[in-house]
């Protein structure tokens, strides 16, 4: 999708100049639309362009928590770390993110150290929202302004804990409706065969989608025997559209015939 969306063109790379390392990250699996990505990645473009620094794109983080340092942990910004600690990212080059919330939204004294072996293996930061510029030459001339990224890090960590503190809230009163038999809509809990029939936040009724057959298809020749790999070349075969409009493959029919929904529970588990 961001191929197809129209983003500012940055001058051809020069010979010796500084490399910039965009990271992009969303942690809602509900923000499906690349808008948060596209934003981050103009952001990253128009610095890049205004301070003449090379632009390399991260594979973003999508679907990807800050706050328990997952994304510090797995992912692109993990994977980065480890290049920069093997030696592989060049010294001087700089991690551009929208903000330090991007980086890290966990305990201030994790993410800070993260933070500070970053600086200290010879790469730098840049935050675009707040345009700091960080290096470790400038932290140790003026230990000062290490403060902007501490208070950074403590705004996103709070900011976290309230969030969930709302969420874990509201899926209490979710459960306890659902429990007395009302049905409500479930949001990206809901199975992509089965609609919502109502109002948002009122109980309605479930039906079941065109999508229905399909997994009931899937299903039925999984117990019959059929491969994961088999059930995907006939649906591919049979034109079969899938569930998030892209190809048939032996890990989606993993994937859902180890749905929770079909095998009968469900484990929330709720991350900001």
């Amino acid at each position: 999708i961001l191929r197809s969306m129209k983003t500012k063109s940055l001058p051809k790379p020069v010979a010796g100049q500084k490399l910039a390392y965009s990271y992009r990250r969303y942690s809602s699996a509900n923000q499906t639309d690349n808008t948060s990505l596209l934003r981050q990645l103009e952001m990253a473009q128009a610095v890049c362009s205004e301070k003449g620094w090379n632009l390399v794109d991260l594979p973003p983080d999508a679907g990807v928590s800050a706050f328990k340092g997952i994304n510090r942990i797995k992912g692109a910004l993990g994977s980065f770390l480890k290049r920069v600690k093997a030696g592989e990212i060049p010294k001087g080059s700089v991690l551009i993110v929208e903000k330090m919330d991007r980086f890290g939204r966990d305990e201030v004294d994790l993410v800070l150290t993260d933070f500070i072996s970053l600086l200290q293996s010879g790469v730098e930061l840049f935050s675009c929202v707040d345009r700091n510029h960080y290096t470790l030459a400038d932290i140790r001339k003026n230990p000062m302004s290490l403060n902007y990224a501490v208070m950074a890090i403590a705004m996103a960590n709070d900011y976290s804990k309230a969030l969930g503190g709302r969420v874990v809230k509201a899926i209490d009163i979710k459960l306890a409706q659902a429990q007395k038999g009302q049905k409500l809509q479930l949001g990206s809990w809901m199975p992509r065969w089965v609609d919502f029939i109502g109002k948002d936040k009122q109980p309605g009724q479930f039906k079941l989608n065109a999508h229905a057959n399909t997994i009931k298809r899937i299903a039925t020749d999984y117990a019959d025997g059929k491969s994961m790999y088999q059930i995907a070349i006939e649906l591919t075969r049979d034109n079969v559209p899938s569930l998030l409009g892209g190809k048939w493959a032996q890990g989606t029919i993993a994937n859902l015939v180890a749905h929770q929904c079909l095998t009968g529970d469900i484990t929330i588990k709720v991350i900001t």
